[in-house]
């Protein structure tokens, strides 16, 4: 329903730009394929933001997990 009234907002759009007809139904493709376009770009943007911060969190960890070894290593054998 929502994707119905995108188009329906697209298309009055264009006629208040003065498209009709055909130059209508191309205006209505193009700014609809370009929002569709620009939904995938965000996706994939906030995509790649979640695995980077996934990734640095995993980082993180290996830090941690590093300092407790060292920590361990240090009890077992003082310098």
């Amino acid at each position: 329903m929502a994707e119905y009234q995108l188009l329906k907002d697209y298309a009055e759009l264009g006629q208040n730009l003065g498209f009709t007809g055909d130059e209508l139904k191309q205006f209505v493709s193009e700014i609809h394929n370009q929002e569709r376009q620009r939904r995938t770009e965000l996706r994939e943007e906030d995509q790649a933001r979640r695995e980077d911060e996934e990734l640095m969190l995993k980082v993180k960890l290996q830090i941690e997990k590093a300092k407790l070894d060292i920590v361990h290593v240090q009890a077992r054998d003082p310098i």
